[in-house]
């Protein structure tokens, strides 16, 4: 089957509607990990990486032409980085025939290939738990910016008119006899008065009095800019800029960290690669929800620690959430139909949490891979329970 060049750009941001896609698979389904850490090396890299794909399919007794079918769009995909050079630190791909899905992974990944009845989603569950886009404004009084980010990549989201993009311009618009004087409304019984003045002031308590005006103009236009207000919001500029413009904002999910230091003499991607380490700290809206309610769900006995117990539950559909320790690891066998856990190693063992995230996912639950440290417990994984 031959791919689009849509269905060979790589996707920037991961769904459960990818995941649930991926759950429902028909097999074999191929997922591959490929790490990319010098764009050179790619075409040796991933025709190595090609050769164990037909190795392990020629292992599963699949035919020649299916093989062939089932390789193909890879090797179009790989070429089609290397001629548009397009780099990542890694890169997830998954193939079975009827699906096709490859993912930019902004972490370093370690090399894997495995061919088996279901496709290998844990590497994904780790951005899951994170923001995957977010908006940077970057706070000037000569240029200010406004940005929509993902992971990988930078889109200006340009004012259009809405308002000036830098104090000069609002002062020339807002202030044309360039006195400069702060100004009440007037009221009544001041006549024809357009404004009065209302004391003196220092120049700098008179020029942030400028400042929070303009960014008020700002902060407006920025509302109107900023389409999908579950997006959280990062600001760029020296300190006092930010204080002064966090007093004005109305923006809902603004961050508590900024970038702190002039945008001015930042390049684009500095201020991408600042921010993005704010907002990877912080985990994405869904797993902060399940987070926070997490010792509710616990005091209701709605909680599981038990990779038996999980995968039992997940089977049934009654795994709304799912949290799964990163570095963990559990070997098994678990037929569909009749999970019956056998923990250990055997011919027909496998990722035991990988299979409850599979099976989770495709009854429309959720699953996230969280760090020891923030993992309930320390636990291999934890799953909260619909009943």
């Amino acid at each position: 089957m031959l791919m689009t060049h849509q269905e060979l750009g790589a996707s920037e941001i991961v769904s459960f509607e990818d995941l649930r896609a991926m759950a429902d698979a028909k097999s074999p389904c191929i997922t591959v990990a490929l790490a990319i850490p010098n764009p050179l090396q790619i075409r040796a890299h991933t025709t190595n990486t090609i050769r164990e794909v037909e190795k392990r399919l020629h292992e599963a007794n699949a035919e020649d032409l299916t093989i062939e079918a089932l390789v193909e769009p890879i090797r179009a995909l790989v070429a089609s980085i290397e001629a548009k050079g397009e780099w990542a630190k890694g890169l997830i791909l998954y193939r079975s025939p009827d699906l096709f899905r490859h993912f930019s992974m902004r972490d370093p990944v370690k090399d894997f290939v495995h061919v088996g009845h279901r496709f290998q989603i844990r590497p994904l569950l780790s951005v899951l738990s994170r923001h995957q886009r977010f908006y940077l404004l970057a706070l000037s009084q000569k240029d200010v910016r406004l940005f929509h980010c993902t992971q990988h990549s930078t889109e200006e989201l340009p004012f259009k008119g809405l308002a000036p993009q830098n104090l000069r311009d609002w002062m020339n618009i807002r202030i044309p006899d360039h006195v400069l004087d702060n100004r009440a409304a007037a009221g009544p019984s001041v006549g024809s008065m357009k404004g009065v003045m209302f004391g003196t002031s220092t120049d700098r308590e008179r020029q942030d009095e400028y400042l929070v005006h303009f960014f008020k103009e700002i902060e407006k236009a920025a509302q109107k800019r900023l389409a999908d207000k579950t997006i959280p919001l990062v600001l760029a500029g020296v300190e006092a800029e930010v204080a002064l413009y966090r007093r004005i904002n109305t923006y809902p999910r603004l961050m508590e960290r900024a970038v702190h230091g002039s945008p001015d003499g930042l390049s684009v991607g500095e201020l991408h690669e600042r921010a993005l380490k704010i907002v990877q700290q912080t985990f994405s809206a869904p797993l902060k929800k399940v987070m926070d309610e997490f010792d509710e769900y616990r005091g209701a006995n709605s909680v599981r620690f038990g990779i038996e117990e999980i995968l039992k539950a997940a089977w049934d559909g009654r795994v709304a959430d799912l949290l799964i320790r990163e570095d963990a690891e559990r070997l098994g066998v678990c037929d569909d139909g009749a999970p019956q856990v056998q923990v250990g190693i055997d011919s027909r063992a496998e990722d035991l949490l990988n299979l409850a995230a599979v099976w989770t996912v495709s009854q429309k639950g959720q699953a996230f891979a969280l760090q020891t440290s923030d993992m309930p417990e320390g636990a291999d994984a934890a799953a909260i329970l619909r009943y």
